[in-house]
């Protein structure tokens, strides 16, 4: 509010004091803006308390009173006090603008919110008016209330960058990434060291997936002393989408150095590591994660199929089982990971058990079945297999993951005729499993 002070007395100045002299509106005026310049807000309405003028010389008045109530906390009065002078002077705009911020500030956001609209119908070519009001809906959440009067008061002001960041920020937040990241872009032309318009750019073309303007947008930041560290995980998330795997791990290296007690930090780089091809690193990065964070679900999740990759099939199990339960959305995939592993090592009777599991997590989707009929068919337990397959594919009809170990499970049982049908389906659809099948048809 203190930025506003300047605008209240100018417009005193401008129009006078109706009938008093110049002199005596000069010492008037100077009296109540010399209080005020001193934070003497209680002189302020001693010296204005007794208004006998009319017209624009008490509205004036009216709003001088009503700024000094705004800045001693009395919302209430300060609300009424503004209401006076707009009753005064209907055509002063700065005081419907007070009274909206007097009525928020009272807890009263609807009427605050009336207030502007009504004040955008009075004074329709204002872009002060149009602003304040974009500014209250996003304040309210209502981003997209807040796009047309915003986007007007940039018509009218184009050189109005506190519009054209609210307005940017709105777009961020429905999700208008296109429109977000060139307004950003625009506001960081104007001002190249505003860190927060070039993070949010950032995250609008991060959403965009154009990762090599996101480098070039965040790597000046790397640059600064001292080095932003918000500026460094989506860097390195840039650098990993774009395959740049060792720009990554170097980028978020130095994120775990400037926040050491991170877990998430942690974690980013170990899935930078893990892409790099750095299975060991990884696994350290992500143990430290869930050292620092022990409920980081990912770090867990990711972790074990580094563990998977080094052949630590114990270790991928138990960081399997524990990702499951910190995210429940991975469960299915971690029980059917866990199956495929004991698989590969032989434990059949743990495999169909973490296969079960599986299913229990994920009834509506054909792999975690799939699944189970691979490790059957790994033991050998080919009627198994076969009954488990014919009664999913009742549910998933011409499902290539059932159909490709079903056709396996008929050749084992002798059912040439049932494996070379779907053999013939699936080699229009989908080649690989078609081929694979007839390879083994043949032998």
């Amino acid at each position: 509010m203190q930025r506003l002070l300047p605008l209240f007395f100018t417009f005193v100045l401008v129009v006078g004091l109706g009938a008093a002299p110049l002199h005596a509106q000069s010492s008037a005026l100077a009296n109540v803006q010399k209080a005020a310049q001193a934070g003497q807000w209680d002189r302020v309405l001693s010296l204005t308390k007794n208004i006998r003028s009319t017209g624009s010389e008490a509205g004036g008045l009216h709003l001088l009173r009503a700024f000094a109530f705004m800045q001693m906390g009395k919302a209430d009065s300060a609300a009424a006090c503004a209401q006076r002078s707009m009753d005064a002077a209907p055509d002063l705009l700065q005081a419907w603008l007070l009274k909206s911020e007097a009525q928020r500030a009272a807890g009263s956001a609807d009427a605050a919110l009336a207030t502007l609209e009504s004040c955008v119908q009075r004074f329709p070519d204002s872009a002060r008016a149009t602003f304040a009001l974009g500014v209250a809906y996003a304040r309210d959440g209502r981003c997209e209330d807040a796009i047309t009067p915003l986007e007007e008061t940039m018509f009218r002001r184009p050189e109005q960058t506190a519009a054209a960041s609210q307005l940017a920020e709105c777009y961020l937040k429905l999700e208008r990434f296109p429109e977000a990241a060139d307004l950003f872009g625009r506001l960081l032309d104007v001002d190249p060291g505003n860190t927060a318009f070039r993070l949010a750019m950032a995250e609008a073309l991060l959403r965009l997936q154009r990762y090599d303007s996101v480098i070039a947008v965040l790597q000046p930041m790397r640059t600064t002393t001292p080095v932003d560290p918000r500026a460094l995980a989506p860097l390195g998330y840039a650098y990993q989408q774009a395959k740049r795997f060792d720009d990554a791990v170097s980028v978020l290296t130095e994120l775990t150095t400037l926040a050491p007690d991170d877990g998430t930090a942690f974690y980013n780089l170990g899935s930078a590591q893990y892409d790099a091809g750095d299975r060991q690193s990884a696994i350290r990065s992500f143990k430290t994660a869930v050292k620092l964070q022990p409920n980081l679900g990912e770090a867990w999740f990711n972790m074990a199929l580094a563990y998977t990759d080094e052949g630590f099939v114990e270790e991928a199990v138990r960081a399997f089982r524990r990702a499951a339960i910190l995210v429940p959305a991975k469960a299915m995939e971690c029980y059917q990971s866990i199956g495929v592993i004991y698989r590969k090592t032989g434990n059949i009777d743990e495999a169909l058990a973490a296969h079960d599991r599986a299913i229990a997590f994920g009834k509506d989707v054909s792999k975690p079945y799939a699944s189970k009929g691979h490790t059957y068919l790994e033991a050998s337990r080919y009627e198994e297999a076969r009954a488990l397959l014919e009664q999913t594919l009742q549910r998933f009809p011409d499902d290539d993951e059932i159909l490709y170990p079903l056709a396996i499970a008929y050749m084992r049982l002798g059912q040439l005729a049932e494996a070379q049908a779907i053999a013939d389906t699936l080699e229009k659809r989908n080649p690989t499993y078609g081929e694979d099948l007839r390879m083994q048809l043949r032998k």
